[in-house]
C-alpha cells in the first residue's frame, strides 16, 4: 500500500515494509532498497551513484574500484591501496611498505620490506603473490603452504610421505582423525 492505494509491488525509491503492509521510502542515498537503512541499498540514487557493501557513496573508498558491469565498487588486489581494477597490476598506488614497479603497476618489495597479510614473496623477490583463499599467511599459493588459516579454518599437520610435515586449512581441528604431532616443551 502506498499513499493509501494497494499496489502489486513497491515503486522505485521504496521497499515493502511486511510488518506494517506498507511501502516505506528507501535512505536518500538509495534508488532501491531492502530496508530504510543507509546499508540496505540495492541500488543508488544520482545523489550517492557508487553502492559498497550496501551502503551508497560518492566515490568508492581506498581499496576498492568502480567495476561498471557489477555497477558497485569492488575490492582492488591486496597489494593495492588504490586501483584501476581487481588484478595485481591493476595497482595506482601501493599498500604501505611496498613500491609501484611503472613498468608492470605491480606493488613490491625492496630491501627488507614484507608483503601484507594473506600474500607471500614470489621467487623474483619483489612480488607479493595471494595466498590460498583458506590460507591467513603462507609461504606458497597451494591450500598445503599455509602458515596460519582464515577463520573458521584450523591449521591441520600431517605426514603423507617420507615423514614430510604438510599443512592444510581445514574447518575441524583435525584432532579425531590423528594422533597429535609432538611438540617439544616451551623454553623461558
Amino acid at each position: 500500500m502506498l499513499n493509501g492505494v494497494c499496489k502489486a509491488s513497491c515503486p522505485m525509491g521504496y521497499y515493502e515494509d511486511m510488518e506494517e503492509g506498507l511501502c516505506s521510502q528507501c535512505h536518500p542515498t538509495c534508488g532501491s532498497c531492502s530496508g530504510p537503512l543507509a546499508d540496505d541499498c540495492e541500488t543508488c540514487s544520482n545523489f550517492s551513484p557508487r553502492l559498497y557493501k550496501g551502503s551508497c557513496l560518492k566515490d568508492c573508498p581506498m581499496g576498492t574500484y568502480y567495476d561498471t558491469a557489477a555497477m558497485e565498487c569492488q575490492e582492488c588486489h591486496q597489494t593495492c591501496m588504490s586501483c584501476s581494477g581487481p588484478d595485481p597490476n591493476q595497482c595506482t598506488q601501493c599498500e604501505r611498505g611496498l613500491v609501484l614497479d611503472p613498468n608492470t603497476l605491480l606493488c613490491g618489495v625492496t630491501g627488507d620490506g614484507t608483503c601484507p597479510t594473506r600474500t607471500y614473496l614470489h621467487d623474483d623477490q619483489f612480488t607479493c603473490i595471494g595466498c590460498h583463499q583458506h590460507c591467513y599467511s603462507c609461504q606458497g599459493p597451494g591450500g598445503d603452504e599455509c602458515l596460519t588459516c582464515a577463520v573458521p579454518r584450523y591449521l591441520h599437520v600431517w605426514r603423507p610421505v617420507q615423514d614430510v610435515l604438510r599443512l592444510s586449512c581445514t574447518l575441524t581441528t583435525g584432532d579425531e582423525h590423528q594422533p597429535p604431532i609432538p611438540q617439544s616443551p616451551c623454553k623461558k
